[in-house]
């Protein structure tokens, strides 16, 4: 015969369960086997204080960094020490402090390591086109970011830091970080483009400009071939008068 709730308690299926094993669960502060856990701050509660959400102290828990017992119902419970000790949660604060002169000359020492970083061949020119980045940074502000970043990172700068120093996000700073120097670098260096073989022209230009210059300074003629009517000029061309076609045969 089923038994008559009495106030206060609740009956899960099946009904027929005993009122003890009701009272058991919910009165879970008068069982002589339950753990004391005064003194003890449950885990959501301390979640709550320290502003992060229960899984991450839960995580910490499994992995051993927060010590803590389970307590009635499973839940886990800390103390008072143990989340003093705890490390602080989320990403390290780094410093926004101004990046000093040394800092920044170090840094661009290393850059020039990185980049010439066992290679036996090309060093000079690699280091050449660092160190006029270096000096001239408006000629490739891409460029200049990269191997800014690269060197700073490499100095133990913090993101924000290294952001506010050249002006940029530090998000993108993260993204320089990944890529390597060296690549960029010998990729501006040796690659062909439309900028680069226009600029080669006209460096070429100049210097056949200052030749002609200089022959025609110290009283050299340009050499001309004589045709066949005696008059000083350049060859005729030739005529193409292609092969006869078969019909005309």
């Amino acid at each position: 015969m089923a038994m008559r709730a009495r106030a206060g308690e609740i009956h899960s299926a099946p009904l027929r369960r005993s009122a003890t094993v009701v009272r058991f669960a919910l009165n879970l502060d008068d069982g002589r086997d339950e753990m004391d856990v005064s003194g003890l701050v449950r885990l959501d509660l301390a979640a709550h204080r320290l502003g992060c959400h229960v899984e991450t102290l839960r995580i910490r828990v499994r992995d051993g960094r927060l010590p803590a017992v389970k307590g009635p119902h499973g839940a886990y419970y800390v103390s008072e020490p143990a989340l003093v000790a705890l490390p602080p949660l989320g990403r390290p604060v780094f410093s926004r402090a101004a990046v000093t002169a040394a800092e920044r000359e170090q840094s661009w020492q290393l850059v020039e390591r990185l980049v010439i970083r066992g290679r036996r061949s090309g060093r000079d020119e690699l280091l050449a086109l660092v160190r006029m980045i270096r000096e001239h940074p408006e000629r490739n502000r891409r460029m200049y970011r990269l191997l800014a970043v690269n060197g700073m990172v490499g100095v133990s700068l913090g993101s924000e830091q290294i952001a506010n120093e050249l002006g940029i996000s530090a998000r993108h700073v993260r993204r320089l970080a990944d890529r390597s120097p060296f690549l960029a670098v010998r990729k501006a260096l040796f690659k062909k483009t439309a900028r680069t073989e226009a600029e080669a022209r006209r460096q070429a230009q100049h210097v056949v400009a200052e030749l002609r210059a200089a022959l025609k300074a110290g009283g050299f003629q340009p050499h001309l071939d004589a045709g066949r009517d005696g008059v000083r000029g350049p060859r005729p061309r030739k005529q193409n008068r292609g092969r006869p076609s078969p019909s005309a045969s």
